[in-house]
């Protein structure tokens, strides 16, 4: 099946026995909860689609693809992606539940705009440059999905709904150089015993939008730098 130049809604269940490609200009919207299909082809398009449950691969090359219902996305072996996805500037990727990298499986952001759900980690995450969006907390401390010592440069926009820095163990935090940090909901900082946590931010452009709860240094060690 060919979605190209052209506009398709779908709302009753869809099965295509070969591949589903999604061309420049391209735009396929599927609203029914069953979608099958035996691989995907996007290359410049937009696919709006509830699963990939249920697709035999995908070669995501270019475009828009938006993924609607649970369980959401997972890239690792197995899955319909394989174990590795790399998301350049020509990729948008807009996942409304989980994102979820399994064992062996890594994703990399690199100059993407990428917005999900929960992102789970238990493989790789590279976040190289773009903008991620998460939907849900992300810490900065030793073992999360950042690390313990994250830096936001001009070529990385990151925008949690909350955002804890050193919440357990230590963390840190440079926006620098036109880098952009905005936190949604709440942003928490140095507020358990024994956690250190620094923020930083320098550089001309440089921004940390806190238009939320901001709490800090209740019960752990807290620094900030603006330079």
């Amino acid at each position: 099946m060919k979605a190209s130049q052209s506009i398709r809604s779908v709302d009753k269940e869809l099965s295509v026995l070969g591949l589903t490609n999604v061309a420049s200009g391209g735009v396929l919207t599927v609203t029914t909860s069953s979608f099958a299909t035996a691989g995907l082809d996007l290359r410049g398009g937009t696919l709006t689609a509830p699963t990939l449950v249920d697709f035999g691969s995908v070669n995501f090359s270019s475009g828009t693809l938006n993924v609607t219902a649970a369980p959401g996305v997972t890239i690792g072996p197995g899955s319909a992606f394989g174990e590795s996805l790399t998301l350049d500037s020509s990729n948008t990727l807009s996942v409304t539940y989980t994102t979820t990298i399994a064992a062996n499986g890594t994703l990399t952001v690199d100059g993407a705009t990428v917005t999900t759900g929960p992102l789970i980690n238990n493989g790789t995450f590279n976040f190289s440059s773009g903008t991620l969006t998460v939907k849900a907390a992300l810490q900065v401390e030793s073992g999360a999905l950042l690390g313990g010592t994250v830096v936001i440069d001009g070529s990385k926009t990151l925008q949690p709904d909350y955002l804890n820095v050193g919440r357990t163990s230590d963390g840190s935090l440079s926006i620098i150089d036109g880098g952009r940090v905005n936190v949604a909901d709440q942003f928490t900082s140095g507020t358990n015993e024994g956690a250190h946590s620094t923020v930083v931010v320098r550089g001309f452009g440089s921004k940390n939008d806190v238009g939320c709860d901001f709490r800090c240094g209740r019960k752990g060690h807290w620094l900030a730098q603006h330079q």
